[in-house]
């Protein structure tokens, strides 16, 4: 008798399902009907293949944020600002942001200052 495999243990990176599997002695009525399947010792399932109790499952790489790198300063002097793409993704994919929420988000956008001054500078 094989049971239903379980939730898989995580989400993502791997994890494993789990299954309950054993020996049954099959009672049947006289029209070959089964009446009843009473658990057995697994010695009395010695001539069949006992199927697997555990899987791998969730291999896929859990989301992440992926960014790009900064633009240049917003201004030729002074104070600005620069900003980068930050986006959730899986496996090299894009998905929604939702999917990231438990990881802090990276900053898009930062102040920059070029150490030029503006003063005389048109």
């Amino acid at each position: 008798m094989i049971g239903k495999w379980s939730e898989c243990t995580v989400s993502c990176n791997g994890g494993y399902q789990t299954r309950t599997v054993y020996c049954v002695e099959t009672s049947n009525d006289t029209n070959g009907i089964v009446m009843e399947n009473r658990k057995v010792d697994d010695q009395y399932c010695w001539q069949t293949h006992r199927p697997a109790t555990s899987r791998r499952c969730g291999r896929k790489s859990c989301p992440k944020w992926e960014k790009d790198d900064w633009t240049s300063c917003s201004v030729t002097c002074g104070k600005g600002f620069r900003t980068r793409k930050v986006e959730c993704r899986q496996e090299g994919e894009r998905i929604n942001d939702y999917a990231c929420k438990s990881i802090d988000r990276p900053d898009d956008e930062q102040p920059c200052y070029t150490g030029i001054s503006c003063q005389g500078h048109t």
